[in-house]
């Protein structure tokens, strides 16, 4: 489903396939998937501009983080935070959120997501005025 989100942005068909498989993953017990399912439907809600539709599904993830114990997810679920947070004006907040998933990203270890991360570390630096504290990031 993520190619019919990521590429596409058919955000409406997205958010009514991820209730879907949000009832498939709890069905099937597996929490770790309705993490996944539940943060694709936060991204097109908050794609849509619906902050606080994206908030609930990202807070629904979150009471599942204990179960699933994986840090690629927690990442996952604090990036999306970030955005919505970066969203509404909040850069320090944002800047946390994504200093946290920097870090799933490292524990994992996932290359690339450090870069996406370091990325957003320094967008939030950035959106708060500190110019050269997001250079040092996106320098290191």
């Amino acid at each position: 489903l993520w190619a019919l989100y990521h590429s596409r942005k058919h955000l409406a068909d997205c958010v009514a396939t991820g209730r879907l498989g949000i009832e498939a993953a709890r069905h099937e017990a597996r929490p770790d998937v309705e993490i996944r399912m539940r943060n694709q439907v936060a991204r097109a809600a908050y794609e849509l501009g619906d902050l606080d539709h994206a908030d609930a599904e990202l807070a629904a993830a979150a009471d599942l983080l204990g179960p699933a114990a994986e840090p690629r997810l927690n990442g996952v679920v604090w990036e999306t935070r970030g955005l919505i947070a970066l969203a509404r004006e909040q850069p320090d907040e944002a800047r946390e959120l994504f200093e946290r998933a920097l870090e799933a990203n490292r524990a994992v270890p996932d290359p690339h997501g450090v870069v996406v991360q370091s990325y957003n570390v320094g967008q939030a630096l950035v959106a708060g005025g500190r110019w050269t504290a997001a250079l040092d990031v996106l320098d290191a």
